[in-house]
């Protein structure tokens, strides 16, 4: 019998000594601080340069988005993302795919609620080529007929999937009931009829009109010359126009009134979609401190909604969830879990002392420090490739944090003491709008004296 040494030691010594033996020929790792650079029409460009890897992320981000839909032409925007990459002037579809597929390359092109983005991922050596691609499918889109024949139905079947889950089909009866007539009802993909009944002519025209380089950033990062970046950023978007025909401006939602809702669903299950609001914006103060406040309820597994409603006696909820929903204008603080059909009223009870606790009882010490600890290990965890730090620095800088706002926000989060914590509470969970998803009918009355302090008391004659 032979005997093996499996001691980590020696293995570990080995691979020193051949480290050791070819670190003369390994470069230097180089990471720049961010540059930003205007163009002539208002364009911002970032450039990060890392040569950790020899790959590039490109991400150029407009202000628009779902939000920048007009009232009855929701998902108008995410129409417009979903096509712009399906033939240019240039290229056809089939051409854009093939070229980037042989690059080794990736291209998308999309709407989302608060802006619209075009992301592209590829060796350092081909940059020149994708950036023109890139510059392309922002200038150049035609919208083609055909692919529309395709698209749209595409789109129309990705509407109806939404509540093929339980979250999904609790959020279809939630944000119409809390954002009313604004188009942040709808998620960025919009309203069906709306989509059934777009043309690739409002397509095109509604692009052409919004089109706006002062409302765009484009981030580069990864191994790059960044002189080679600014001069390839100025030969294909010098070009744009600095304003568009149409300017963005968001409405704000109206505040929505509390209310109790009640929805029936052929799944035999039971779900709570709470919403208080409304809550803030990416740009508030507040904002780092609904985002610990919302760790503080539902970290696993000690967070206080946790625990009432998975750890505390009889198990209440299969899934718990805690976040804030906020963008350009004023979202919400949302509670979510699904429930023994029979604990519903038991589960949502629960979760207004949770709520009524947190208004009331400053956190400990302890608390506090695991909540900020794991909102900060979740920012960092979001900002550790090219790509997502590219696209965390647009983001930032279009919404008017500016690039560098991920030092702020960790400081901001920092900060947060427990006397603050509770004074946000209190300041917005207020004005619920509570949506129970449901196979059974409940008796009104039942779920309104579940939901108790929740509720506006009676107004008396």
């Amino acid at each position: 019998i032979q005997t093996i040494n499996l001691d980590n030691a020696v293995i570990a010594d080995q691979v020193r000594k051949k480290l050791t033996a070819v670190q003369d020929d390994v470069p230097a790792i180089h990471i720049a601080p961010i540059q930003k650079h205007v163009l002539p029409n208002g364009m911002r460009v970032l450039i990060g340069r890392s040569t950790l890897v020899p790959v590039v992320a490109i991400e150029l981000i407009q202000l628009g988005g779902l939000l920048g839909d007009e009232v009855g032409r929701e998902g108008l925007a995410g129409a417009i993302g979903s096509m712009r990459r399906r033939g240019t002037t240039t290229r056809s579809a089939q051409e854009i795919a093939e070229e980037v597929d042989q690059l080794g390359a990736t291209l998308s092109t999309s709407g989302r609620i608060n802006s619209s983005a075009t992301q592209a991922f590829c060796f350092k050596e081909d940059l020149p080529q994708v950036m023109e691609i890139v510059g392309d499918v922002v200038l150049n889109p035609t919208f083609p007929a055909g692919e529309w024949q395709k698209m749209q139905p595409r789109l129309l079947a990705a509407i109806d999937r939404q509540t093929d889950r339980w979250y999904g089909e609790l959020r279809h009866h939630f944000l119409p009931a809390f954002f009313g007539d604004s188009p942040m009802a709808y998620t960025s993909l919009g309203r069906r009829e709306a989509v059934a009944q777009f043309t690739v002519e409002d397509l095109g025209q509604t692009y052409q009109e919004t089109l706006a380089a002062e409302e765009m950033v484009l981030a580069v990062f990864g191994d790059i010359d960044p002189v080679q970046v600014l001069e390839l950023a100025e030969r294909h978007f010098n070009s744009l126009p600095a304003k568009g025909i149409s300017q963005f401006e968001p409405g704000r939602p109206s505040v929505p009134a509390p209310n109790v809702i009640q929805a029936k669903t052929p799944k035999e299950l039971a779900a709570v979609h709470i919403g208080f609001g409304p809550a803030t914006t990416y740009r508030s103060a507040d904002y780092p401190v609904l985002e610990v406040l919302a760790n503080v309820f539902d970290r696993f597994p000690s967070g206080w909604l946790t625990e009432q409603l998975r750890g505390e006696g009889e198990g209440l909820a299969y899934a718990v969830h805690s976040i804030q929903r906020s963008g350009l204008v004023p979202g919400y603080f949302e509670i979510t879990f699904n429930a023994n059909a029979q604990k519903v009223t038991d589960a949502l009870g629960r979760t207004v002392s949770v709520v009524e606790r947190a208004k009331n009882e400053l956190v400990s010490d302890q608390t506090l420090a695991d909540a900020k600890s794991a909102v900060l290990t979740s920012a960092l965890l979001r900002r550790q490739s090219n790509r997502q730090r590219a696209q965390q620095a647009a983001l930032d800088e279009i919404y008017g944090l500016g690039f560098d706002h991920t030092t702020r926000y960790m400081e901001q989060v920092n900060s947060v003491d427990a006397q603050l914590l509770r004074s946000v509470a209190q300041k917005y969970l207020t004005n619920p709008v509570i949506v129970v998803l449901t196979h059974r009918a409940y008796p009104p009355d039942e779920l309104i004296m579940a939901a108790g302090s929740l509720m506006p008391s009676p107004s008396s004659d």
